[in-house]
């Protein structure tokens, strides 16, 4: 080795070693913790006249916070694949908007109402649903159940269920002043019979 050299000579002539690149185990592990995340679908029940899975979107307007202000809240929600047997239907989308004049805070989305929407079906036809609705904080998410009648429309005096699953951690981070809450995601199934 000559001494002047601070490269060994089995090392003299070669390319400096790079790190490795973490960008392909970054990936994966995001993809990893975005599965966590989302809840799994709700269960199917048999017998139904119809079952939906979907999901549904708020978005809230200006953001929720811990102490709460006047806001809108924007609903959209899109239901496939429905199986809905002796009908043509094989989808659905609904949207609302709700215009909160009173100080809303972001734990009230654990709590209780009522709700009506109306849902047009891929075949033009449409359902009116009214019923009422309780959410809880459930672990890591917030699970949302409903249940009420079709007022009108197709499948009109049938009862119906419905179940949303929301991943609640910004829910939880809001409540502890910690973030605002500007949407949810909620995993959905609708079943009307």
């Amino acid at each position: 080795m000559d001494p002047r050299s601070p490269v060994p000579p089995r090392l003299r002539g070669r390319r400096p070693r790079r790190p490795p690149n973490a960008l392909p185990l970054l990936l994966a592990l995001l993809l990893a913790a975005a599965a966590l995340v989302l809840p799994a679908p709700p269960a199917r029940a048999a017998g139904s006249l119809l079952d939906c899975p979907g999901t549904a979107t708020s978005t809230y307007a200006p953001p929720l916070t811990a102490a709460g202000a006047p806001t809108t809240i924007t609903l959209s929600e899109v239901l496939t694949p429905c199986a809905a047997p002796g009908t043509a239907v094989t989808s659905g989308t609904a949207s609302l908007v709700v215009p909160v004049p009173t100080p809303y805070p972001c734990g009230q989305l654990a709590g209780s109402g009522t709700l009506t929407r109306t849902i047009t079906w891929n075949t033009g036809q449409t359902s009116t649903l009214t019923g009422t609705y309780t959410a809880t904080f459930v672990g890591a998410t917030i699970v949302g159940n409903g249940s009420g009648t079709v007022v009108s429309g197709l499948f009109a005096g049938q009862p119906f269920t419905d179940v949303r699953v929301t991943p609640s951690e910004q829910v939880l981070r809001c409540e502890a002043a910690l973030a605002t809450v500007s949407g949810t995601v909620a995993v959905t199934d609708l079943l009307i019979g």
